[in-house]
């Protein structure tokens, strides 16, 4: 549904405190990965291996990218129809996408990422025909683990569109698992806290104004909660007279232009959050109002090209079709 570049918010990373009473300060990591930035801050009393965080963040890129035909995503994609066997990793991530694709009634799919590709989204690969459908591909769990059926040739994956929120997860879950239960995580845009600072202060994430870039829509406060945020605004490019972005809209016969120009969407998990704003981005403006107006979605942003807004937050609309 979306380039391995997803767009990314400006994140306002507020209030660094400083060292508490028990020796705990903020440690700040920085980096390269999927083609984006990724910035990390935990609290502890010593310092976590920088190296192990860089190494998580790595391991899902070389399971995720288009960019090399070595990566798992890639060895499905350039594979004959059959079955597969992947690995625990790559089920979880098919299952969410499935999940998602599901929910969205298919406006999450991660088949016509390759639409963009032909337009320089993505890997420069030739394609004399390109199959669409989620539907093509089945995943089996087995005792032994899992297998993938590829049911069409021509047809390809691309997890642009929750990838980086799937990294967001795993070093997530690796940081609790060393004992770090207070941490800032952003990855392209894609964000996960938990905990609290030093001081036993919230972390405090800003969601932009696609408009108005110095300002903010919502302040996200939390100590246990995903933020992912998909959109056009950061990157297209022109076409002739035609623009076009990286996020493929499969509500108007796979426009390259969608008119939601920004939305967000807040979870447990970074990885549903990243593929549900995709998916919102995706279903073009009218659907993805009555989606986040409905019941399917508690915590949502959307704004659209002519300026209107929705906003949900825990199941309450706080703005609903106003102008910005």
């Amino acid at each position: 549904m979306l380039y391995f570049q997803k767009i990314a918010i400006l994140i306002s990373l507020l209030l660094l405190a400083s060292c508490s009473s028990n020796n705990e300060e903020i440690y700040y990591y920085e980096g390269t990965v999927m083609g984006t930035t990724y910035h990390v801050k935990v609290v502890a009393s010593k310092p976590p291996d920088a190296n192990s965080i860089d190494s998580v963040l790595f391991y899902v890129d070389t399971l995720l990218t288009t960019y090399s035909n070595n990566s798992e995503l890639m060895r499905v994609n350039l594979s004959e129809p059959g079955t597969l066997t992947i690995s625990n990793d790559f089920a979880y991530v098919f299952k969410i996408a499935h999940r998602i694709w599901r929910e969205s009634d298919g406006a999450f799919d991660p088949t016509v990422g390759p639409l963009a590709w032909q337009h320089g989204f993505g890997p420069q690969i030739h394609f004399d025909t390109i199959i669409t459908g989620f539907e093509f591909f089945n995943l089996l769990e087995t005792d032994s683990g899992y297998l993938l059926i590829k049911k069409k040739s021509n047809i390809y994956l691309d997890f642009g569109g929750i990838a980086k929120g799937y990294g967001v997860d795993k070093l997530a879950w690796f940081l609790i698992a060393k004992g770090y239960t207070d941490f800032m995580i952003e990855v392209g845009g894609e964000v996960r806290i938990n905990g609290t600072k030093p001081d036993g202060k919230h972390w405090k994430i800003g969601i932009e104004n696609p408009f108005k870039q110095d300002e903010f829509l919502y302040i996200v406060s939390d100590t246990s909660i995903s933020i992912a945020t998909s959109g056009i605004y950061r990157q297209r490019k022109k076409e002739g007279d035609d623009e076009v972005s990286h996020i493929v809209s499969v509500g108007d016969e796979h426009s390259l232009m969608p008119d939601v120009v920004l939305a967000s969407l807040m979870d447990s998990s970074c990885t549903y959050a990243d593929g549900w704003a995709t998916a919102l981005v995706a279903s073009g403006c009218n659907k993805a109002k009555k989606i986040i107006t409905s019941n399917r979605l508690e915590n949502a942003i959307i704004i659209c090209r002519d300026s209107s807004v929705v906003i949900k937050i825990r199941g309450t609309l706080l703005d609903a079709t106003q102008k910005l």
